[in-house]
Protein backbone atom coordinates (compact mmCIF):
# COMPACT_ATOMS: atom_id res chain seq x y z
CA UNK A 1 0.00 0.00 0.00
CA UNK A 2 1.37 3.47 -0.68
CA UNK A 3 2.26 6.11 1.80
CA UNK A 4 0.75 9.55 2.47
CA UNK A 5 2.60 11.65 4.71
CA UNK A 6 0.80 14.69 6.15
CA UNK A 7 1.84 17.96 7.09
CA UNK A 8 -0.37 20.17 9.38
CA UNK A 9 -0.03 21.77 12.47
CA UNK A 10 -0.09 20.60 15.82
CA UNK A 11 1.26 23.46 18.08
CA UNK A 12 -1.52 24.41 20.33
CA UNK A 13 -4.00 21.75 19.72
CA UNK A 14 -4.72 18.66 21.97
CA UNK A 15 -4.19 15.46 21.41
CA UNK A 16 -8.28 14.78 20.47
CA UNK A 17 -8.01 17.60 17.83
CA UNK A 18 -4.63 16.52 16.32
CA UNK A 19 -6.63 13.21 15.81
CA UNK A 20 -9.42 14.95 14.48
CA UNK A 21 -7.09 16.94 12.04
CA UNK A 22 -5.08 14.13 10.87
CA UNK A 23 -8.32 11.91 10.38
CA UNK A 24 -9.78 14.48 8.03
CA UNK A 25 -6.76 15.01 5.88
CA UNK A 26 -5.97 11.25 5.72
CA UNK A 27 -10.23 11.49 3.90
CA UNK A 28 -8.77 14.18 1.72
CA UNK A 29 -5.99 12.52 0.49
CA UNK A 30 -7.75 9.50 -0.23
CA UNK A 31 -10.22 11.23 -2.16
CA UNK A 32 -7.66 13.32 -3.96
CA UNK A 33 -5.37 10.81 -5.14
CA UNK A 34 -7.85 8.32 -5.29
CA UNK A 35 -6.90 5.42 -3.70
CA UNK A 36 -6.40 3.91 -0.49
CA UNK A 37 -3.21 5.10 1.40
CA UNK A 38 -1.61 4.34 5.01
CA UNK A 39 -0.83 7.37 6.79
CA UNK A 40 2.40 8.30 7.96
CA UNK A 41 2.19 9.57 11.92
CA UNK A 42 4.69 12.29 12.36
CA UNK A 43 3.52 13.69 15.02
CA UNK A 44 6.18 13.30 18.56
CA UNK A 45 5.64 12.97 22.06
CA UNK A 46 7.59 12.77 24.91
CA UNK A 47 6.91 9.24 26.21
CA UNK A 48 5.65 7.76 23.34
CA UNK A 49 7.78 4.31 22.73
CA UNK A 50 8.29 3.68 19.57
CA UNK A 51 9.53 7.49 18.90
CA UNK A 52 12.97 8.33 19.18
CA UNK A 53 12.99 11.32 21.76
CA UNK A 54 15.38 14.37 21.61
CA UNK A 55 17.50 14.46 24.46
CA UNK A 56 20.04 16.82 26.33
CA UNK A 57 22.54 16.73 23.95
CA UNK A 58 20.31 18.20 21.21
CA UNK A 59 20.85 21.70 21.58
CA UNK A 60 18.27 22.26 18.73
CA UNK A 61 14.78 20.59 19.83
CA UNK A 62 12.89 21.92 16.66
CA UNK A 63 15.70 21.13 14.05
CA UNK A 64 15.48 17.65 15.86
CA UNK A 65 12.03 17.07 15.15
CA UNK A 66 11.92 18.56 11.90
CA UNK A 67 14.69 16.21 10.79
CA UNK A 68 12.51 13.35 12.30
CA UNK A 69 9.20 14.60 9.70
CA UNK A 70 11.75 14.64 6.73
CA UNK A 71 12.77 11.39 7.45
CA UNK A 72 9.93 9.99 7.65
CA UNK A 73 8.25 12.09 4.34
CA UNK A 74 10.87 10.85 2.67
CA UNK A 75 9.77 7.47 2.42
CA UNK A 76 6.44 8.26 1.85
CA UNK A 77 4.52 8.32 -1.89
CA UNK A 78 2.10 11.66 -1.45
CA UNK A 79 1.85 14.47 0.97
CA UNK A 80 -0.89 16.19 1.79
CA UNK A 81 -0.40 19.32 3.80
CA UNK A 82 -1.28 23.17 4.24
CA UNK A 83 -0.77 25.96 2.09
CA UNK A 84 1.64 28.79 2.87
CA UNK A 85 0.94 29.90 6.66
CA UNK A 86 2.40 32.64 8.89
CA UNK A 87 1.95 30.82 11.81
CA UNK A 88 2.97 27.47 11.22
CA UNK A 89 6.94 27.43 9.79
CA UNK A 90 7.46 23.43 9.90
CA UNK A 91 4.55 23.01 7.67
CA UNK A 92 6.32 25.37 5.66
CA UNK A 93 9.21 23.92 5.49
CA UNK A 94 7.66 20.50 4.43
CA UNK A 95 5.53 21.88 1.62
CA UNK A 96 8.65 24.02 0.13
CA UNK A 97 10.81 20.06 0.43
CA UNK A 98 7.49 18.77 -1.33
CA UNK A 99 7.27 21.45 -3.87
CA UNK A 100 11.32 20.67 -4.93
CA UNK A 101 11.51 16.92 -4.62
CA UNK A 102 8.04 15.32 -4.72
CA UNK A 103 6.32 15.17 -8.20
CA UNK A 104 3.12 17.94 -8.48
CA UNK A 105 0.91 14.85 -9.05
CA UNK A 106 1.82 13.60 -5.97
CA UNK A 107 1.04 16.22 -3.55
CA UNK A 108 -2.22 18.35 -2.10
CA UNK A 109 -2.17 21.44 -0.44
CA UNK A 110 -5.06 22.88 1.46
CA UNK A 111 -6.33 26.12 3.31
CA UNK A 112 -5.82 25.77 7.21
CA UNK A 113 -8.96 27.30 7.55
CA UNK A 114 -10.34 23.44 6.69
CA UNK A 115 -8.35 22.40 9.97
CA UNK A 116 -9.13 22.63 13.52
CA UNK A 117 -6.51 25.09 14.83
CA UNK A 118 -6.21 27.10 17.68
CA UNK A 119 -6.65 30.73 17.91
CA UNK A 120 -3.68 32.72 17.64
CA UNK A 121 -3.22 36.31 17.73
CA UNK A 122 -1.14 37.98 15.49
CA UNK A 123 0.73 39.59 18.12
CA UNK A 124 1.84 35.78 18.94
CA UNK A 125 5.80 35.21 19.04
CA UNK A 126 6.00 32.76 16.19
CA UNK A 127 9.88 32.61 16.47
CA UNK A 128 9.07 31.79 19.66
CA UNK A 129 6.56 28.73 19.43
CA UNK A 130 7.41 27.97 15.97
CA UNK A 131 5.49 24.63 14.60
Amino acid sequence: MKKVFISMPFRGLNRDQIERNFVKMHKIAEAVFGETLEPVNNYFEAGDDNEIICDEYVSHTKIFYMSKALDKMSKCDYIIGIEESVMFHGCNIEREIAEHYIPEANQFFIDEHYLELPRISMNYDIDEEDQ
